[in-house]
């Protein structure tokens, strides 16, 4: 995913996309989440969900965005 988006950059823009991790410091302007949805059993609880957001918006820059992809099975 990262390669994608890199190739859709100009050049010059190409080196400031870069993998993070929520457990190690730092500040991006974009943070890409990737929830998986198999099935209603699998779902995650509303709390779990804030929870999780709220985690990965300490990452946020301000005026940062969060892309957030749901995947399906």
């Amino acid at each position: 995913m990262i390669e994608s988006l890199r190739t859709r950059l100009p050049e010059d823009d190409r080196g400031v996309v870069r993998h993070g991790h929520h457990a190690r410091p730092g500040e991006y302007s974009l943070v890409l989440l990737r929830l998986f949805t198999r099935s209603r059993t699998c779902s995650p609880k509303p709390e779990q969900v804030v929870a999780l957001l709220s985690q990965r918006a300490r990452h946020l820059t301000p005026g940062g965005r969060f892309v957030i992809e749901l995947l399906g099975s």
